[in-house]
């Protein structure tokens, strides 16, 4: 058994998955994680061949590839800039360099975001990207593009589990493995109508990495359906997708296993990182390492490293075709962990650093086609402040996409966020958060109002329709802890946004006081119980809200106070008590209504921990 092996066989049984374990998020980090332990491995086990082959073992590993083999890499005519993601001293970007060399450009913008696997257009004029940002949670992140010249990311999808993206040859689907809120497996998205679909069969094995054949009928992808899930092996699994491809916007449950099919079968070794020739005839793909070509039926296969003299070679994955088919850019890591980014060249291998960084692909030069026309979404990157078109930019930014402001059909947005300082700093804290408002649709604020008092946790929660006139309401939830608070503002000619005050004479007993802002409290603790509910929703819509309270004085002793008023938005955005109930009652005894519904409010639910 070599060394490799050994390294092999002792490190992964680490990572391996407990019985029974199916958490998508899990699975996606697991794999990383596991991609890069291969790689270090590979790369020390290396560093170790080459200083003890190299007279004084004085020359580092990533000095042996600072220059070409043999040539400079003479790019093909069709062949635009490499791109690959480096990581800076806050975030994970997007780098761009000129095949022939040069200084790296980075495409996207100063932050604290990561943009990784990145997949050119087949224009060549975008960049897709798997985008996260800091306030994600469990693992997610959304498909994106970014434009070849560099700008910020246009959102394809909302928050959900993906990896890998690939762009099908016309522009018009990408493949990526993931989740959309269905099973894990390989799926296809429609970039018209944003709808998914589930690959068949590709639910009941582990996936990642899928590439398109050049007539896009068919798709290539690494799976495992060893009973450890990411310890292998892996094999190079083809799927045949119809170019009538029926996209809709629910992931079907996994049928048709018969018709994925295993062109490498071999379980003493695991095949990775499959990436289909721009001419359809070979696919590409990295076995320990090193890169191999076969022919889309598996026959054929070729070890590319074996043209080199010798055994010296940076470890090859993340492979990436040139355009004209006559080089493949790969990632390889170094004994020091560093990751770099590499060209081969097919015709002598000749292998050329490109630079620091890694998930490489490149960019075809555009010839005047365009990709499908895509709604833009904007990115929520709080990095160094984001631009939402305000005199400021917005530190620690939350967004909610979608919503009918105006009251025309125009899907608006909406941010929460705390101005960047005059110094260029984010505030720490929430203190200083704003409310801004796209009601025109074209993705820049038209309105903001704040500072808001004790934003903690803030973030546009949701917006529904609270008097019936057709436009919506702005539900904005100010604290999550035991017992959130929800605030709500309302667009109004100009345009002006503001929160929604109590009418006079409001209701001095339930603490609805005339001029301030309406706060609904909902949950629990100790001592207090608010609840919120609707009646006459959508056609006459009253809000009603709740609350009790007591003294803490012992279990079952005491009396509570109990307050029940409903509420009617009014045209001037103002809420009117209709009708209030105030009462006591001894501690422990049933509330009356609506304490003990579901927490959903006009269409809302104001309950988010339940």
């Amino acid at each position: 058994m070599s060394r490799l092996d050994e390294l092999l066989r002792d490190e992964l049984p680490r990572l391996a998955p407990s019985p029974g374990h199916e958490d998508p998020f899990e699975r996606v980090r697991r794999r990383r994680r596991r991609r890069r332990l291969v790689r270090r491995i590979q790369a020390g086990a290396l560093s170790v061949a080459v200083v003890a082959g190299t007279i004084g073992g004085t020359y580092a590993l990533a000095r042996v590839f600072a220059t070409s083999r043999t040539r400079p890499a003479t790019p093909g005519p069709g062949n635009g800039l490499i791109v690959f993601s480096a990581r800076s001293e806050r975030g994970v970007h997007l780098l761009a360099i000129p095949p022939e060399g040069g200084e790296p450009r980075q495409l996207t913008p100063p932050g604290a975001a990561t943009y990784t696997d990145a997949a050119a257009s087949p224009d060549g004029r975008t960049i897709l990207v798997v985008h996260t940002i800091p306030s994600m949670q469990d693992g997610r992140a959304v498909l994106a593009t970014v434009p070849v010249e560099g700008g910020s990311p246009t959102w394809l999808t909302d928050p959900i589990v993906v990896s890998d993206p690939a762009w099908s040859p016309d522009g018009r689907r990408i493949a990526f493995a993931g989740s959309p809120g269905g099973p894990y497996g390989i799926y296809i998205l429609d970039v018209a109508t944003g709808g998914f679909r589930l690959v068949p069969g590709t639910d009941a094995i582990d996936v990642a990495h899928p590439t398109w054949s050049a007539d896009g009928t068919r798709i290539a992808f690494q799976a495992s359906s060893g009973a450890s899930q990411d310890q292998g092996p892996w094999d190079i699994y083809v799927a045949p997708v119809a170019g009538s491809y029926d996209v809709t916007e629910t992931p079907l449950a996994g049928q048709g296993f018969e018709d994925l099919v295993n062109i490498t079968a071999t379980p003493e070794v695991s095949e990775t990182s499959p990436a289909w020739s721009p001419d359809g005839g070979w696919i590409a793909f990295s076995v320990d390492g090193r890169p191999y070509l076969m022919r889309p039926d598996g026959s054929d296969r070729r070890d590319l490293f074996a043209i080199l003299p010798g055994d010296v070679h940076p470890p090859a994955d993340d492979l990436a075709w040139s355009p004209d088919g006559r080089f493949l850019a790969f990632s390889g890591t170094t004994g020091e962990g560093e990751d770099f980014t590499y060209t081969f060249r097919l015709e002598d291998g000749a292998i050329d650093l490109v630079g620091r960084g890694e998930d490489p692909t490149w960019q075809p030069l555009p010839a005047g086609a365009r990709s499908p026309a895509v709604e833009p979404r904007p990115s929520l990157d709080d990095g160094l402040g984001r631009d939402v078109g305000l005199p400021f930019r917005l530190c620690h930014v939350e967004g909610l996409r979608g919503i009918d402001l105006a009251g025309d059909g125009t899907e608006g947005t909406a941010w929460t966020g705390a101005p960047l300082r005059e110094d260029g700093s984010c505030p720490e804290g929430l203190e200083e958060t704003i409310v801004a408002a796209d009601v025109t649709g074209d993705g820049l604020a038209d309105a903001w109002w704040g500072p808001l008092e004790h934003c903690v946790m803030c973030e546009p929660w949701d917006a529904t329709d609270l008097d019936a006139d057709g436009d919506e309401e702005l539900v904005v939830l100010a604290q999550a802890a035991s017992t959130p608070q929800f605030l709500l503002f309302s667009v109004r000619p100009g345009p002006e946004l503001a929160p929604v005050t109590v009418a006079a004479p409001g209701h001095g007993p339930a603490g609805l006081r005339p001029g301030e802002p309406l706060s609904i409290w909902t949950g629990g603790d100790e001592g207090f119980e608010g609840t919120v509910a609707c009646e006459g929703y959508p056609e006459d819509p009253v809000l009603v809200v709740a609350w009790a309270y007591h003294p803490v004085e012992g279990p079952g002793s005491g009396t509570e106070e109990v307050h029940v008023a409903r509420l009617a938005l009014q045209p001037d955005g103002t809420v009117r008590v209709v009708d209030a109930i105030d009462t006591t009652q001894p501690v422990g005894d049933p509330l009356p209504p609506p304490f003990g519904s579901d927490g959903r409010a006009c269409g809302v639910d104001l309950q988010p921990f339940d």
